[in-house]
């Protein structure tokens, strides 16, 4: 079977959780299937010119502005055309704003899948007009798509509520983890941990994290909120994740944050 995979900016090494997810899942579908012929079309300004392999994934670089609130629907745009010339016959569109297109890749005649990350409308940094745009784009990858793909199990619940005449084509598939090697020494005493008394987030460290909140419940002794990322942009300090002290406090508590880059 012929798929073509679009909505990501490009594999590898391109920074962004859908990437991410891309560059891990789609090597091991590949192995899985060998005769799958799986393409990326990836946005041109961040992957290298011409078509190239990776792990087994063919890689083509498809025209793309790059522009926050045009870039993920136009090179959507031009992947679907180029996908439905190369032969594709399925298309998986990755997030709900290049699901805009799903109406349209099922005009072009592909089979759709599409895999919803994450409610983005929720997201600062869009702008009244992006966000209903964002939610339209959920709302059609709901009605369009052969199947909608949610990487958490409250995502799920609450799509099949919004959606109950599409709630048989909603799927939970979590995203996974490659094995991480085994700790050698005492991980918690290098990092000025006790044990079941902090709490780790692992990600990528952008202002919208510092939204985040997370409470244990009947948690009275200090905790520590260790925050491990791989950069730290400007505008995100220790101080952007207050809400943090405020809700160990209301437990009786007290919280030392640190940002670890990695």
């Amino acid at each position: 079977m012929k798929v073509a995979v679009t909505g990501l900016r490009g594999i590898p090494g391109v920074m962004g959780g859908v990437e991410t997810h891309c560059e891990e899942i789609l090597p091991r579908i590949k192995a899985l299937d060998p005769a799958a012929a799986i393409t990326v079309y990836a946005r041109s300004p961040y992957v290298a010119q011409g078509a190239y392999d990776y792990q087994g994934v063919a890689v083509v670089p498809i025209a793309s502005p790059r522009s926050r609130s045009f870039e993920a629907i136009a090179s959507t745009f031009n992947a679907l055309i180029a996908a439905r010339r190369a032969g594709a016959e399925m298309v998986h569109i990755h997030a709900i704003g290049p699901a805009l297109l799903a109406p349209l890749a099922r005009m072009l005649g592909m089979r759709v899948v599409v895999t919803h990350h994450g409610e983005d409308y929720h997201r600062a940094k869009w702008g009244f007009v992006a966000r209903q745009m964002l939610r339209l784009g959920e709302r059609l990858a709901a009605t369009s798509a052969n199947r909608l793909i949610a990487v958490s199990p409250s995502l799920t619940q609450r799509l099949k509520r919004k959606f109950p005449r599409s709630a048989a084509r909603i799927v939970h598939i979590p995203n996974g983890a490659p094995e991480l090697p085994q700790a050698t020494g005492d991980a918690l005493a290098r990092l000025g941990l006790a044990s079941g008394a902090y709490i780790l987030a692992v990600g990528r460290l952008v202002p919208d994290i510092a939204g985040a909140t997370s409470v244990l419940p009947g948690q009275t002794a200090s905790i520590s909120f260790v925050l491990w990322g791989n950069n730290q942009p400007k505008g995100v300090t220790t101080e952007a994740f207050q809400p943090f002290r405020y809700l160990t406090a209301w437990f009786g508590g007290s919280a030392s944050i640190r940002i670890t880059r990695t």
